[in-house]
């Protein structure tokens, strides 16, 4: 089952909405962003659980006309989602899937407005957990 859309306004709310989230329960907007072939496999490959490739293949949408996939996840797992690449690849000490990780933050952060630092400092401060 895909992701429901959370709404939350500020980065602040929606660091508070992640406090006691249980794993499968939906915060934020919901946020389609387009993955090529390459970018999927290294999200892919840093999956280490099936409930995981389900999220994210529960996600897609369609294959656009230039071969790229879209996928609509709210931004709590979206950034989960980025949050075990980056974990992935630090474990395996892989600059490719670190600079993914980087990238999905950020085009979920530009798509609903929000500071990637502050979404960073918040959930450090709140001490909450993404994954």
């Amino acid at each position: 089952m895909g992701c429901t859309d959370a709404s939350a306004l500020t980065e602040l709310e929606f660091v508070h909405e992640l406090r006691g989230l249980a794993l499968d329960a939906c915060a934020g907007p919901l946020v389609t962003l387009p993955l090529v072939a390459y970018r999927l496999e290294i999200v892919e490959a840093s999956l280490t659980h099936e409930w995981q490739h389900h999220k994210l293949w529960d996600a897609f949408l369609v294959r656009t006309d230039d071969d790229r996939m879209l996928f609509q996840l709210c931004v709590a797992h979206w950034m989960a989602l980025a949050y075990i690449v980056r974990y992935a690849a630090v474990r395996v000490n892989d600059a490719h899937r670190f600079n993914e990780s980087v990238t999905l933050e950020r085009q979920v952060c530009q798509a609903v407005g929000w500071d990637v630092k502050e979404i960073h400092n918040m959930i450090a401060w709140q001490r909450v957990r993404l994954t």
